[in-house]
């Protein structure tokens, strides 16, 4: 287990770029590394973390937006409910404390492979495991997400709160770790932000003849995916570790594994089992 696990997330998820650069497809919301956040993070009391992924960078972003100084937080995971069925969440409706301004902002938070094998463009962005593609993602968000705040009982709860919906602008925050396959020496022709290189990936019969060249490795857990290898105060023998990854793979797992050479550079792959 990495220590100082909840600070070390923090700066890894506000400092992560978002998919789509300023010229993207969403008015993407920028955040800003404020080292006071990051403090007072480091002296809140110990709490059971979120297993997810997903809802541990909600936690972490919620922290950021109370905490960050240009920013007042009004409400998380706001559900709206028509007929006893819910029937979308918002994420976080915040206002800018200098404009007064009302921001609805949607978070997500992905690590996509590239695998043009079989698709293109954003459709050849795919989730470590294959169960979800950033363009299916993106659309959701644009065409369900974002249209949340227009729906008639969104409007009438946010009048009971003395707050007109037609006047918020709205953001999201899209922050990417991507991947290309281990042979790729440039980024692939793709609308996603460069920025977002993470790594590499490559396939389990790639593993065993590529491990050799690296020195030390590690296993985050989920988690701590997040984290930048560098900060990792755990290091252990590839030996140690190469059971655990083909038990992954086994289960059609693909685990990311942090590994380190002799130069002490150190980088995240994720090994498919696809």
């Amino acid at each position: 287990m990495i220590k100082n696990l909840d600070t070390r997330a923090f700066e890894g998820l506000i400092k992560a770029s978002d998919v789509f650069d300023k010229q993207g497809t969403h008015q993407a919301f920028e955040t800003s590394w404020d080292e006071k956040s990051s403090i007072a993070l480091s002296k809140q009391p110990n709490h059971k973390h979120h297993q997810h992924l997903g809802r541990y960078a909600e936690w972490l972003f919620e922290h950021y937006l109370k905490w960050h100084p240009d920013w007042k937080l009004h409400f998380t995971n706001l559900q709206i409910i028509s007929n006893q069925r819910t029937i979308g969440e918002m994420d976080f409706i915040v206002e800018h404390i200098e404009s007064k301004q009302i921001y609805h902002i949607e978070l997500a938070c992905k690590f996509y492979l590239y695998d043009s094998t079989n698709e293109n463009g954003l459709r050849a962005w795919t989730g470590p495991n294959k169960k979800d593609r950033l363009y299916e993602k993106h659309h959701h968000l644009l065409q369900h997400q974002l249209p949340l705040l227009y729906h008639s009982k969104t409007v009438a709860w946010f009048e009971k709160q003395g707050m007109d919906a037609s006047q918020f602008e709205q953001k999201i925050s899209f922050k990417g770790f991507a991947f290309v396959p281990l042979h790729f020496q440039n980024w692939p022709e793709t609308e996603i932000n460069k920025d977002c290189f993470a790594g590499h990936w490559m396939y389990s019969s790639e593993f065993e003849p590529w491990i050799q060249t690296q020195d030390l490795a590690y296993i985050p857990n989920k988690l701590e995916w997040l984290i930048h290898p560098q900060n990792c105060d755990d290091w252990q023998t590839i030996e140690s570790i190469a059971p655990a990854v083909k038990q992954f793979l086994k289960q059609s797992i693909s685990p990311m594994i942090w590994v380190k050479n002799h130069d002490g550079f150190a980088q995240r792959i994720f090994v498919v089992w696809w």
